[in-house]
């Protein structure tokens, strides 16, 4: 989804935009994602929170000298992208997986069910849940 589209479902047409608008915040679009998700448009849902998986994934590069959980580096992994321990992501992860899961693509949202999970150091009864049941859709039992 490109930022027009966004612009276009908040209400803002470009030529009304005085100064360049900046993309919505990861929240703004797990709150949309949310939404298509709840009405049951998985297609649309997901790129709502891919696109806020990526922002929160970027480094932050305003303050470059400062270096905090939330500004570190991501670390590319085999399989699914991991980042600080950051709710946010976690959330993101999580809303992914359940999208994944309705979409009958299990491996991935079994993927980012164990991001989640690993992420949140196993504290997140959520992404143990989301993890669980993908493995139990693609019959792997013993491993739920």
């Amino acid at each position: 989804m490109s930022i027009e589209e966004l612009m276009a479902m908040e209400g803002i047409e470009p030529e009304e935009a005085e100064a360049p608008i900046p993309p919505p915040s990861p929240t703004r679009l797990r709150q949309w994602g949310n939404s298509y998700f709840q009405d049951g448009d998985y297609d649309s849902a997901l790129p709502m929170y891919q696109l806020a998986l990526e922002q929160l994934m970027e480094p932050d590069t305003t303050t470059p000298t400062q270096s905090s959980p939330a500004t570190t580096p991501i670390k590319e992994t085999e399989g699914p992208i991991f980042g600080p321990n950051d709710p946010e992501i976690i959330s993101n992860l999580c809303n992914r997986s359940a999208c994944y899961y309705k979409m009958d693509r299990m491996e991935e949202s079994a993927e980012d069910g164990r991001a989640a999970l690993e992420l949140s150091r196993g504290t997140s009864a959520k992404a143990a849940f989301r993890l669980a049941r993908a493995l139990m859709g693609v019959l792997r039992f013993k491993e739920a």
